[in-house]
């Protein structure tokens, strides 16, 4: 299971054909030219690399990576 920071980074870049590394908490989504599909591609590329299932409304409000990263990693520390 990766973390949700690698997670979230590794699918953002897989999905949009980016370099990882390029990536920043501070990329928008919408900057980085994500659509609904692409959201929701990103999202079963992020549950299969964390095991977790991504909440529709983090999908959908999720502005920047690192609010996603954010609200994964709070809904993983409040999950036992």
């Amino acid at each position: 299971m990766s973390h949700p920071a690698t997670a979230v980074f590794l699918a953002a870049a897989s999905v949009r054909s980016l370099y990882p590394g390029d990536l920043t908490r501070e990329h928008r989504l919408d900057g980085l030219g994500f659509d609904s599909l692409d959201r929701i591609t990103l999202a079963v590329a992020i549950e299969r690399a964390t095991g977790r299932v991504v909440p529709d409304l983090v999908l959908a409000t999720a502005g920047t990576l690192g609010h996603l990263i954010d609200q994964l990693t709070t809904d993983l520390e409040g999950t036992p």
